[in-house]
């Protein structure tokens, strides 16, 4: 049920506790360097894993078929370490985690995901794929959310971003189909690229008062999306912004806004009137 790994292990190598059926909690201590793949594959019963601080190579697979896992500790979770398991459904993301590595959890089968109090960094792609994540709950420590952190969650139907973050990045949420209701905090400061590109279901949206600038395609072809509420703040509308939001008839351009990029609202076609800024200096081609 438990494996007490030695003091000067560094390596654990391929196929090593492949298919333990038996095992159900795994520390993996600090002297660990490497895991190698299918070194845990097939520990059907295996509930809880810890990652040590030593970890410098972790093989995607290493916990492939480990369908009972449902808490995960370890300052880092690292890169890739639960890549398209089919098996894993709901998770609890312990205090004692402050990293979620790069595609720490990409296109796995998680249902549901609540994070420790203590995690800062979300990594690229640590979700992303995740077709069946339905429900999220985020921590009030978070700093920050990788590039396509979120990107491709067709059933993710709601998020709320807490004040601690301040960066969200390019793609984060692109092509979440049924995300229709998004909360930003008030922390942040800067969206990247295409962060809500192709929210599909997505109906209004507030964007808090310290971000300067809205990114190329951050709410592009947002279909259903009526409302857009812009604080004072921003400065600078990049391409293609709303391009293809075909609903969206209600937005107030920033008093300070200086440049509007091409294409930013191309094809919104309920759009009955604009109000133009006294400050606008730019707008360039097919913006409206």
């Amino acid at each position: 049920k438990s494996i007490e790994i030695p003091s000067k292990l560094l390596v654990i190598d391929e196929y090593t506790f492949q298919n333990c059926k038996s095992l159900e909690s795994l520390v993996i201590p600090d002297n660990i360097t490497t895991v190698k793949r299918y070194a845990f594959a097939g520990c059907s019963q295996l509930s809880s894993v810890h990652f040590g601080t030593g970890i410098e190579s972790f093989y995607s697979d290493a916990l492939y078929d480990c369908g009972a896992v449902m808490r995960v500790s370890g300052e880092t979770i690292p890169a890739s370490a639960f890549y398209d398991s089919n098996t894993i459904r709901e998770l609890t993301i312990d205090d004692s985690v402050v990293t979620i590595g790069n595609g720490a959890f990409y296109s796995t089968y998680l249902e549901s995901v609540t994070f420790g109090a203590n995690v800062k960094t979300l990594g690229n792609e640590a979700f992303s794929n995740c077709a069946s994540l339905m429900d999220v709950t985020l921590n009030e420590s978070l700093e920050s959310v990788g590039n396509s952190a979120f990107q491709g969650c067709d059933n993710l139907r709601s998020i709320t971003i807490p004040n601690s973050v301040k960066t969200l990045g390019n793609y984060a949420f692109q092509s979440c189909d049924l995300l229709s209701s998004i909360t930003l905090g008030g922390g942040i400061t800067a969206i990247g690229e295409s962060c809500f590109r192709e929210c599909i279901a997505l109906t209004a949206i507030e964007i808090p008062s310290g971000v300067k600038e809205l990114p190329s395609q951050c709410f592009s072809n947002c279909k259903k999306l009526l409302k857009a509420t812009l604080p004072n703040t921003i400065t600078k509308i990049y391409n293609s912004a709303f391009n293809g939001c075909t609903k969206l008839s209600e937005v107030s351009l920033p008093t300070n806004l200086i440049t509007l990029g091409s294409n930013a609202f191309y094809g919104c076609e309920s759009l009955k009137s604009i109000e133009i800024p006294s400050k606008l200096l730019v707008i360039d081609e097919y913006t409206f």
